[in-house]
């Protein structure tokens, strides 16, 4: 079989086709797993993605999709190591006071920028989904170079839950789905509405392979959220999203959640979003086997291998692949693991494992 590109491999592996082999991404490196790598052989300033072979990964459209504009970055205290300052979403934070370790690291969040509608009514003033600014400056020239691409490209959504969690933060969220329930309901209509706004225009000017929910809404043992009010306020909203998506011939709608997605993959399915990702394995509770036995091939996965047992050994490693492998060759599956590379994983180790990935046979 002819050897196809990134994009081809991609939509033939998603949509069960036949595909000349298994892809082989991944989602990145810690900063420290490079460092630790460099001491096993990876050579210094190397393109790590090219040393290891890895395929052409997905790309998202160079379109800013948050407020806009943004909020002027802005540093309050610093300190040797940490610095309090507020962000471009105008959340108050603390963080590592390095790129490099923002790279491996999570913000402490402080403030939210939105607390009551009064808030939210200002804030809407950065969310105008037709502000030219929101494109790059090269945006005619992106077109027609987006025409001749190699890899999969897609557009990202803040989700409905991703969004309001985003400007308001989880705690105060979860407190307001009790509290002012109507309110988040009229957060979630407007961020709809500002995506279909958004999006149309760019969809009538790009053919896309995918688009993403960026929501993280569940943890180690559940939804966030009751998949109760899920259906209620959220499902109607995304079949509205992913209602215009299916216009433009958009059929791989993925969704990024962290946590144990279990009890949300049949609302999603419901709302047309088909692929998941990345299938947090390790203490969670995603069972890649029993969703496939019981959704049947609408449910697609990008990820789903357990970092931790990768940093085990090859024994560990052939596991991995081995009770995934029929799941693998059947498609709708890209095994990949369940977020960066960490520290734990040595260069021999993650060199075996993405070896036996690309010499599945499919």
């Amino acid at each position: 079989m002819i050897n196809m590109n990134s994009k081809e491999r991609f939509l033939s592996i998603m949509k069960y086709q036949q595909v000349d082999r298994m892809m082989v991404w991944d989602f990145g490196y810690w900063p420290e797993t490079v460092k630790r790598w460099e001491t096993e052989g990876l050579p210094e300033n190397v393109d790590i993605s090219k040393f290891l072979g890895i395929d052409v990964r997905w790309k998202l459209l160079e379109v800013k999709t948050g407020p806009f504009p943004p909020f002027e970055e802005e540093v309050i205290e610093e300190k040797d190591d940490t610095v309090i300052m507020k962000d471009d979403w105008g959340r108050i934070i603390k963080w590592a006071n390095s790129e490099e370790k923002r790279r491996s690291t999570f913000p402490q969040f402080i403030e939210f920028p939105v607390k009551n509608r009064i808030d939210f009514k200002e804030y809407c003033n950065r969310l105008n989904p037709v502000d030219e600014g929101r494109y790059p400056k090269n945006w005619s020239t992106l077109i027609e170079k987006y025409k001749n691409r190699d890899y999969p490209l897609g557009i990202h959504i803040d989700g409905l839950f991703g969004f309001i969690r985003q400007i308001i933060g989880l705690e105060n969220l979860s407190l307001l789905f009790y509290d002012d329930p109507v309110f988040v309901e009229e957060v979630m209509e407007y961020h709809m509405n500002f995506v279909l706004e958004y999006a149309k225009p760019i969809l009538n000017q790009i053919e896309l392979d995918f688009a993403i929910f960026w929501e993280d809404m569940a943890y180690n043992k559940g939804s966030l959220v009751s998949p109760e009010l899920v259906r209620k306020l959220m499902l109607p909203r995304y079949k509205k999203i992913t209602d215009l998506l299916h216009q433009y011939k958009i059929d791989l709608i993925w969704v990024d959640s962290d946590g144990t997605v279990k009890e949300l993959i049949p609302i999603w399915l419901d709302a047309g979003i088909n692929v998941f990702f990345p299938a947090e394995q390790g203490n969670c509770e995603n069972r890649i086997g029993d969703w496939r036995k019981k959704y049947g091939k609408e449910v697609r996965i990008i990820g789903g291998i357990d970092k931790f047992e990768v940093a085990k050994g090859k024994k560990a490693i052939e596991n991995q692949i081995t009770k995934n492998l029929h799941l693998i060759q059947e498609g709708g599956f890209i095994p990949i693991l369940d977020h960066s590379v960490p520290p734990i994983v040595s260069l021999t180790d993650y060199q075996y494992y993405l070896e036996l990935v690309r010499n599945i046979k499919m």
